[in-house]
């Protein structure tokens, strides 16, 4: 009996310390500015240089890649407009 009472008695006492800690942050938190690097929030690139904001194409034996896939025929041209002296 003794048992059970104690049993009970720390089943409570856990409960309401549970009830007593704060929520979770009910934001996102991929979206507050501390998810990002310290280095990339707050300063620009060191080149000086903007940051691309277009597709990222390379060309690999004739074919054009976008990062490790391959790259749509829009994108090819966008970077084509963007870049005149591109070869192919």
């Amino acid at each position: 009996m003794k048992m059970l009472v104690g049993g009970l008695a720390a089943i409570f006492m856990a409960t309401a310390a549970l009830a007593q800690t704060a929520p979770p942050p009910t934001t996102d938190p991929m979206n507050s500015p501390s998810a990002l690097p310290p280095a990339e929030a707050t300063t620009p690139p060191a080149s000086g240089a903007e940051a691309p904001t277009g597709p990222q194409l390379t060309q690999k034996d004739g074919k054009w890649w976008n990062g490790d896939r391959k790259a749509t025929r829009t994108e090819i041209a966008q970077y084509k407009a963007a870049n005149p002296k591109t070869p192919g």
